[in-house]
């Protein structure tokens, strides 16, 4: 005869930030939840399930920004973000010792409107610390066309992660890291955006230390990856495709290991490179990458003293496969520049 399937939700008050987890869940009937209030489960509105608390698709940053709120009150935990899609009219902010996870790339954030789509700003002496997050995508409405303003915006914000979320057609750059140090970026995609993939921006007083391992940079009108103040970092096993200036730039990087990354098919129009230091970009191993069909360069040391050069790939690209015009560059093994 067929059945029907009938929702009931039970719709709580907003978090704010004096909230007790404990009672507020008792207070809704839920003790199994009091007993496990370092994570909150946040439906989106086209969700069915079980779920903590219920968005129903307009300015779904107000249920997200309480739940972070009342767990960063009871000294951090885990929102937790089903699949949908999230629809906000304002940033999401998380919080020290907050994870934000979804379900995948099925879980998407969108924006909509002159603000960054999750931003959390510190400042010197006084940093964010233990920011985790994971498995969702961040991406905007068409409509929104707001300049400088970001996917993803962290300043001074230190010993945190981003795994596996999707930065994806932003009207400027994706995820824009200011002033922010001791962090991992991890198998994440950064796609389609209308300035840079990803920006990392340090001091050389302050650089950044990271750890930028097995990324997607693709389609960005401007840099796929650029570092600018950034030492003693990691930057490994990332693919950077058909990017409208160089697939990586280093600008002021110092003592990193750029090692195994393929940089192919970028500079657009433009005379940028597959891999470029510049800038007093020193003491850098640069081994094991590939560089091939780039508009200017494969590899570029345009500006460097004492960097060492091993092992690369680089041919078919359009001005030169490989360019050293910085100081005391150090060719170690076999690299293919034909």
């Amino acid at each position: 005869m067929g059945r029907s399937v009938i929702v009931f939700r039970e719709v709580l008050i907003d978090w704010v930030h004096d909230i007790n987890a404990v009672a507020y869940f008792l207070s809704g009937g839920d003790p199994v939840a009091a007993l496990n209030f370092d994570r909150i489960k946040i439906a989106s509105s086209t969700y069915l399930n079980a779920a903590d608390v219920y968005c129903d698709g307009a300015s779904d940053e107000t249920e997200i920004n309480g739940a972070i709120a009342g767990l960063a009150g009871a000294g951090g935990g885990i929102v937790e973000l089903t699949e949908g899609t999230f629809v906000t009219d304002e940033k999401i902010v998380p919080a020290n010792s907050i994870g934000i996870i979804g379900h995948g790339w099925n879980t998407i954030i969108e924006k909509n409107g002159d603000y960054h789509g999750i931003e959390l700003i510190g400042s010197s002496g006084s940093e964010y610390e233990n920011i985790h997050l994971s498995n969702f995508r961040v991406t905007r409405n068409a409509s929104d066309e707001n300049a400088d303003k970001y996917l993803v915006y962290l300043e001074y914000v230190d010993n945190f992660a981003l795994n596996n979320i999707i930065c994806d057609g932003g009207y400027s750059t994706g995820c824009f890291l200011n002033y922010c140090d001791n962090f991992n970026i991890l198998e994440c995609n950064f796609i389609n955006n209308g300035a840079h993939g990803l920006a990392v921006i340090g001091t050389p007083a302050n650089p950044a230390k990271a750890r930028i391992i097995g990324n997607i940079c693709s389609d960005n009108t401007n840099d796929g990856m650029i570092f600018n103040g950034i030492d003693h970092s990691t930057i490994s096993s990332n693919t950077c495709l058909d990017n409208g200036d160089s697939g990586i730039a280093i600008l002021d990087g110092e003592y990193c290991s750029i090692t195994s990354n393929i940089c192919e098919g970028n500079g657009g129009g433009g005379a940028d490179s597959g891999l470029k230091l510049t800038s007093a970009s020193n003491n850098n191993v640069i081994t094991g990458n590939i560089c091939n069909n780039n508009n200017a360069y494969g590899i570029s040391v345009a500006s460097g003293d004492r960097n060492v050069v091993s092992g690369n790939r680089a041919t078919g690209n359009t001005t030169s496969n490989f360019d050293d015009s910085g100081t005391n560059t150090t060719f170690a093994n076999l690299n293919d520049f034909n």
